[in-house]
């Protein structure tokens, strides 16, 4: 699959899609830096935000539901921060947008960005949330991916997380990178670009001037 080159878009969200084990961390890392644009830790509460409020939120509910996420308060983003950036009327884009613009206002940053791996399975809602988005698409070989999990699965820690198989995982990255890559010509051309893991290691700053061009 070739690269397809994004259109400039101004201060348009930023979203790093993935497979787990993938390097989509080393990259969100790495974009951060940048000072122009916050990226979060991972949210994991937009598909359940859709789930509850759908395409026309009201204001005060989701202001509210927003008071209960656990990972909100975590980044330092209170229910007055979200709220005084919510219009009357908002759609579930202005008020998604509310939050991440909270949390680069707490750092100085005009843009943000998202890094959840586990939206490559909800990207539908990640569209619905961020319709203006420019992604960045992580590839890593699927056989180190792979390594990297069994690995993940080692520790105490993680040895609960799924899959619960090698072959269950090389299933997973497949039917992920497919499903992006997909998504990318379907739902977002012009605003789609895939990236090799293997190149941005080897030249992380090559790769990280071509990408931010």
């Amino acid at each position: 699959v070739g690269k397809v080159r994004p259109e400039p878009v101004r201060d348009a969200p930023v979203g790093i899609l993935g497979v787990s084990r993938s390097g989509t961390t080393l990259l969100k890392e790495m974009l951060d830096q940048h000072p122009s644009l916050a990226i979060p830790p991972e949210s994991y509460f937009i598909p359940q935000l859709w789930d509850r409020h759908g395409e026309w939120p009201d204001p005060e509910r989701f202001v509210t539901d927003i008071g209960r996420l656990a990972r909100v308060r975590e980044w330092g983003v209170t229910p007055a921060d979200v709220r005084e950036r919510i219009s009357e009327r908002p759609s579930f884009a202005d008020a998604i947008r509310a939050i991440y613009q909270a949390y680069a206002d707490t750092r100085g940053r005009p843009r943000f960005g998202d890094k959840t791996p586990a939206y490559m399975q909800r990207l539908d809602v990640l569209e619905r949330a961020f319709p203006d988005a420019q992604y960045v698409h992580l590839v890593r070989d699927g056989r180190d991916a792979g390594l990297s999990f069994i690995e993940m699965r080692r520790r105490p820690r993680f040895n609960w997380a799924r899959p619960r198989s090698l072959a269950a995982f090389a299933a997973l990255w497949r039917r992920e990178v497919e499903g992006a890559r997909r998504f990318g010509r379907e739902l977002a051309p012009g605003r789609y670009l895939e990236l090799r893991y293997e190149d941005l290691v080897a030249d992380p700053e090559l790769t990280l001037r071509e990408l931010c061009g």
